[in-house]
């Protein structure tokens, strides 16, 4: 996985893109974030902000080197303003004003790959660390593309739930990731005609991948291994 690293403000303002238009809230989680030590912002938000869509930003993630640098950047936050509002198996989420930051516990990362390694979509692949983005060269090709590949995930309803809503922003998803995603199934011993009820979900949200071939091209975008 090769990772591309630039200089934040050079690609913005090659992209014409302008942090102003964040919300005040916004502007401060990325300011915040940007100057803790050993702390990533990866995902939904950095691709947003690459593609000059703010206000596709649900939350932001911030990963961590380790438990000291998340312990530290939870007190910074809470220090200016924001409340914890709810604890889950993988992180914890404080808010202030509706606008939400997850801080990410499920793991320590010693570099960004690591953290892109555990996505389950390429395109998720930004991440924004102090003064700079980082990106794969899969994620760029399937933003300038549109297109959705899969990497991996230990929740198939997560995970298409995620490419439905990436599929209401307007991205397809690749011949190449339906293929990939079936196999990761048959790893996880996870019937595909069954997977909320593998996963003890008892409606029918995301109970196969048919409900999303409107999602589907036909023919694979893959650009080398994501």
């Amino acid at each position: 996985m090769e990772i591309i690293i630039q200089d934040l403000k050079g690609i913005l303002d090659k992209r014409n893109i302008s942090l102003d238009n964040l919300s005040d809230v916004s502007k401060e989680i990325l300011s915040t974030a940007q100057n803790l030590e050993g702390c990533w912002i990866a995902g939904g938000a950095p691709l947003a902000i690459y593609m000059n869509k703010f206000n596709h930003i649900k939350d932001w993630d911030l990963f961590f080197d380790s438990d000291s640098s998340r312990k530290q950047a939870i007190e910074v936050f809470k220090d200016i303003g924001f409340e914890e509002t709810y604890v889950s198996d993988w992180s914890i989420s404080y808010k202030k004003l509706g606008e939400m930051v997850q801080f990410i516990t499920m793991d320590n990362y010693s570099k960004v790959e690591d953290i892109f390694k555990e996505f389950d979509l390429s395109v998720c692949c930004f991440a924004i660390e102090e003064n700079h983005i980082c990106y794969t060269y899969q994620a760029k090709y399937d933003v300038d593309n549109m297109v959705m590949n899969f990497i991996t995930t230990k929740s198939p309803v997560i995970f298409l739930k995620r490419i439905a809503r990436y599929g209401a922003k307007g991205f397809k998803l690749t011949t190449s990731a339906v293929v990939k995603f079936l196999q990761r199934l048959d790893q996880l011993n996870i019937d595909v005609n069954n997977i909320a009820t593998s996963e003890g979900i008892s409606n029918n949200t995301s109970s196969s991948v048919n409900a999303y071939s409107p999602l589907i091209i036909g023919r694979s975008a893959q650009q080398g291994e994501s």
